[in-house]
Order: C-alpha cells, then structure tokens, then sequence
C-alpha cells in the first residue's frame, strides 16, 4: 500500500525528526556536564565539563591521559589560578586592550600568545576559553616533551626537588614557561665560577667538543623577568605545576608514571 504524503507534511516530518535527535543530544550533552560537574569536584566549575571532554575525547580531538590531563590543568592553575582573583582579572582587561593594539600579549586561562597557540593549530579565540585552553596546554606539552627526549632526557628524575619525576616532562614544562628555544642538552660547565656553585653551561656554548660533557637530565633554572613584575624560576614554576598536579586535584583517577610519548596523546604523532 502506498501511503503518499505532501511537501508540506515531508518538511514538518523531517522538522520533528529534526528536534527530536537535537533535544536528544541536548539531553545527553545536560547530563554529561551533570556528571562532569558532580564527579571533578576538586576543579572549579568551569573546568570540570572540559576536563571531561578532553578525558573522554568527545570532541573528536584525541584521547588523552588522566596523567598530561592534570599537568595541563596544573599549568592553567600557574599562569591564571584557573582564571580566578583579582590578579587574573585586573591583568586580562590590560592583555585584551593590549591584544586590541596588536601587542600579542599572552592570552586565556593557559597565557599564550597568539603565535604559540598556531604551533599547536589552534586560535587565539579558542584558547581564551577553557576546553580550548586545555587542549592547547596538552598538545604543547606534548610537544616539548617529544623534542626533550629526541636530545636524550629520559623518564628518570631530573635535578629539580619537588618535580614531576620525569625529567622530560620537567623540561617541557619549564620550556612552556621560557620557550621552546630552551630545551638543549647540558653539560658540565668549563668555567670555574659556574663549576663551584655547580651550574652547569649549554653544550653548544663549550667550542671545543672534546669538553663537552653531557649531564644527564638537568634542567636548568632561570629566571624570568617580566614587565608585569612577577618574576619566576624555572625549577619553581615546575614545582608549582607539580604539586597542582599531584595535590590539588585530588579527584582524578589514579595514575602511575608517564606514559610513552606515543600514547600520551593518542591521536597525535
């Protein structure tokens, strides 16, 4: 039997159809975000839907783990305090008229500029909101960790007390804060001075190669001085991001050691 319908009743079918899988998805989205704000309870609000986005790659944008998940919040905690105080908001009016006058300031709960969120292949615009922010930290993250290994630091712990205890990542992380420029293997200073307070020089900087002694693991501590006036130290900075990490985001999952660069994040080479 053939059932003919109008024009009419085929649009007004497929509108129905239509709304009926969009109230669906609204639904299921309503009780995601009900889950995510009831079980991250240690993370402010606003975090808590896109750390599980992020987790549970709803977005399509590669799964990644509980571990580099923490450490990119860990680093969101450092640069904004999560976007909170009267520090962060004092400071993003100053950043967006800056931003307004083409200075390039950094940006967004993760504070980069513009240039480091295209290394990533992401925006400006997304990374000044929070799931955008997240994903920008884990990819760079991610990325200077890779470059750290290619120049041999390893997973073992590094020199810095109160680090990650992988001295890639404690590289990557003082790398976001001073640059990518700065990861380069160390060696054993030729220079009494530095050799006496036990610093040691960038193997680049020693001509002769038959000085060059590579020291394993060591991240070096510099000092960052900044027009706003906050000045920070590299081995600080990573312990700050460390002890966020291990203990102020308590409701995460448990998790071990790194894992392999390769299924960090799992949809990314």
């Amino acid at each position: 039997m053939k059932i003919i319908i109008t024009e009419l009743q085929l649009k007004k079918l497929l509108s129905e159809q239509k709304l009926a899988k969009s109230t669906s998805k609204m639904l299921e989205t309503a009780k995601t975000v009900r889950y995510a704000i009831n079980t991250y309870r240690c993370l402010p609000k606003s975090y808590r839907y896109p750390l599980h986005v992020v987790l549970n790659n709803l977005d399509d944008s590669g799964k990644v783990s509980e571990r580099m998940a923490s450490l990119a919040l860990g680093v969101i905690g450092r640069e904004s305090s999560f976007t909170s105080g009267k520090r962060w908001h004092v400071m993003n009016v100053i950043k967006t008229a800056m931003d307004t006058v083409g200075m390039n300031p950094s940006m967004g709960p993760a504070q980069m500029t513009k240039e480091t969120a295209e290394m990533v292949g992401m925006s400006i615009d997304e990374i000044k909101k929070e799931l955008g922010a997240l994903r920008a930290v884990v990819l760079l993250l991610n990325k200077l960790y890779n470059k750290a290994k290619e120049i041999g630091y390893t997973t073992e712990p590094s020199n810095v007390k109160g680090g990650t205890g992988d001295a890639a990542m404690d590289y990557a992380i003082m790398a976001y804060n001073v640059g990518i420029s700065a990861i380069k293997p160390y060696c054993e200073s030729t220079n009494a001075i530095r050799k006496a307070k036990n610093l040691k020089t960038s193997c680049e900087k020693i001509k002769n190669e038959k000085q060059r002694v590579v020291v394993k693991n060591y991240v070096p501590n510099f000092n960052t001085d900044r027009w706003d006036g906050v000045d920070t130290w590299s081995h600080g900075y990573i312990g700050e991001v460390a002890k966020t990490s291990k203990e102020k985001l308590s409701c995460f999952p448990k998790v071990g050691s790194f894992p392999q660069a390769n299924s960090i994040y799992t949809n990314f080479a």
